[in-house]
């Protein structure tokens, strides 16, 4: 199966745990599959799965 991949900088939503926070990626691990993002609420995930991000389709915030 081929891993989605995503690029640095790019806005996406972390899909399991932490309360599905939004951020951008900030670094990758080719090896482990992995990224590192920098999440909106100032909070660095790290070792996060590719499985586990979507792209952020929404860049605005609707009221």
């Amino acid at each position: 199966m081929m891993a989605q991949t995503f690029k640095i900088g790019q806005r996406v939503r972390i899909t399991k745990g932490y309360g599905k926070p939004v951020g951008e990626i900030d670094k990758y691990s080719k090896i482990l599959d992995n990224y590192d993002i920098k999440g909106d609420d100032g909070y660095t995930y790290k070792s996060i799965h590719s499985s586990e991000i979507t792209l952020e389709k929404n860049m605005e915030v609707e009221e």
